[in-house]
């Protein structure tokens, strides 16, 4: 699974752009460290104003989310 953002009508991976607040960067960063931590068995996309943040309390328990398997 790999998400695209549409920034300005484009659909291109985005590293840092952000618009009316929203760091859309850290938001795409966060969805895909939570999809490769869960062997890709998990997307989680919300609460959107949660993983755009920096310190996203979601990310400091990626292992207790639903469908996510242990570490080995």
């Amino acid at each position: 699974s790999i998400r695209f953002a549409d920034v300005d009508g484009k659909h291109e991976y985005i590293a840092g752009f952000t618009r009316e607040g929203f760091e859309f960067g850290h938001y795409h960063q966060h969805v895909m460290t939570v999809f490769h931590r869960c062997q890709g068995q998990v997307i989680l996309d919300q609460p959107a104003d949660c993983l755009q943040s920096r310190d996203c309390p979601l990310l400091d328990e990626i292992d207790t989310l639903p469908g996510c398997p242990p570490m080995p």
